[in-house]
This record gives structure tokens, C-alpha cells and sequence, in this order.
């Protein structure tokens, strides 16, 4: 089972961002960019290529610094956010197994916490395997199964139905659904429809630089 919130942070969950601008290889892609989540919310970020995406989740997370605007997380900690961007988050010379348990230790997850993320992803057959070894499919199985081992409340996920099937995907939107229904909070970029509905949809083609760039 995703872990409840009990295992969680009790504490209301409030992410603002306010008027969000970000600038990268010397241009502005997006600014003026609000949006508020709390407990219980998804937000899907949709948009085309080279729109801001993967920059925007990387500022959530502080891989990036913005131009301008201003983040809120309330509480203020920043282990209540579990992010999985494009890479899987694997050592490829360690087994799936070892990956978990090392992921699992990370979090301070209970012992049978890696038995409940296996059975949820259907990593079995693999456990052994290194992770270098796995299709792009497995690897992101793989990767996303941390998801199952944390207590988090706010997950921040980059594509995370690349180069899974039908089957597989399923199994992300039931994980989803699980921690949105729990309290958690969802971000998420995507080009395909999840099977689950969030309540908050952007498009980052609705935020593109106002600001005119300076030509030298």
C-alpha cells in the first residue's frame, strides 16, 4: 500500500507559487506563472516541447533558481517532496532490489516496505537483475516504485508514463489516486492523459515571456 497519512505529515499542506518567472540559455521561457495547491490537489502541466515543463518542476524542487516569483511551502520541509524527473534515480550497477532497499533506508521506510512497492509495481521477476540491465519500460517501473516507499506528501513527477504500457500505467494513476485520495499532493508533467482527473490543469503555452529580449 502507498503509505497513508499517518505515516505521513498531520500537518495541512499549502504550496503557492506566485507570478513564477524562469530564464534559460540566456532567454525567458515563462514568467508571470501562479498557481495553489493543498491537501488532496493534483495539478497537471501540460504544454509543448521547450514550453517550461521540466524547467518549472525543477524550480518546485530547488534544482533551479527562478528570475522572479516566489515559492510557499507550508511546512517548510523540504523531505515532504519526493521527486522522480526523467532519469529513474537508478545505480545501474546495483540490483532492482538493492536500488529499493537503498531508496527505502533513505526514507527511513519500515522493513516491509520494499516487499509492498515490489508487489505494487510487479517487480519480482527482476529483483536481481542490475538496474543497467532493464528495458527503458522495467527501469521506469523500477524508478517510480520509490513512490510506494516514502512518506512524502507532495510528489513532483516529469513524465512519469514514459515507455509504459497500458497495464503499467494503470498502475501509476492507482498510486496516484491512493496519495491524492490520502491528502497528498500531485504534480505532474505529462503529454498523454492520465487515468486519473486532476483538479488543477496548466498549460505552459498560456505563460510564454512577455519581456522582450535584448538583441546584441
Amino acid at each position: 500500500m502507498v503509505p497513508t497519512m499517518s505515516t505521513r505529515s498531520t500537518a495541512a499542506i499549502t504550496f503557492d507559487v506566485h507570478n513564477l518567472s524562469a530564464r534559460r540559455g540566456g532567454r525567458t521561457i515563462f514568467e508571470n506563472l501562479s498557481f495553489s495547491l493543498k491537501d488532496g490537489s493534483a495539478l497537471m502541466v501540460t504544454g509543448p516541447n521547450g514550453s517550461g515543463k521540466s524547467t518549472l518542476l525543477r524550480i518546485l524542487v530547488g534544482l533551479l533558481r527562478s528570475e522572479a516569483g516566489t515559492i510557499t511551502l507550508t511546512p517548510e520541509d523540504t523531505t515532504e517532496i519526493c521527486y522522480a524527473g526523467h532519469r529513474d534515480g537508478l545505480k545501474g550497477g546495483l540490483s532492482v532490489l538493492e536500488n529499493l532497499i537503498f531508496w527505502s533506508r533513505l526514507y527511513g521506510a519500515e522493513q516491509d516496505a520494499v516487499n509492498q512497492a515490489v508487489n505494487r509495481m510487479a517487480l519480482d521477476t527482476v529483483l536481481e537483475m542490475p538496474a543497467d540491465m532493464l528495458s527503458a519500460g522495467w527501469r521506469r517501473r523500477a524508478g517510480l516504485a520509490r513512490l510506494a516507499l516514502g512518506s512524502a506528501s507532495i510528489w513532483i513527477l516529469d513524465e512519469p508514463y514514459t515507455a509504459l504500457d497500458a497495464e503499467n500505467v494503470d498502475r501509476i494513476d492507482s498510486l496516484l489516486n491512493e496519495h491524492v485520495t490520502a491528502g497528498g499532493v500531485v504534480v505532474l508533467a505529462t503529454h498523454q492523459a492520465p487515468g486519473f482527473t486532476p483538479n488543477h490543469k496548466i498549460n505552459m503555452a498560456d505563460y510564454p515571456a512577455k519581456t522582450p529580449e535584448v538583441e546584441w
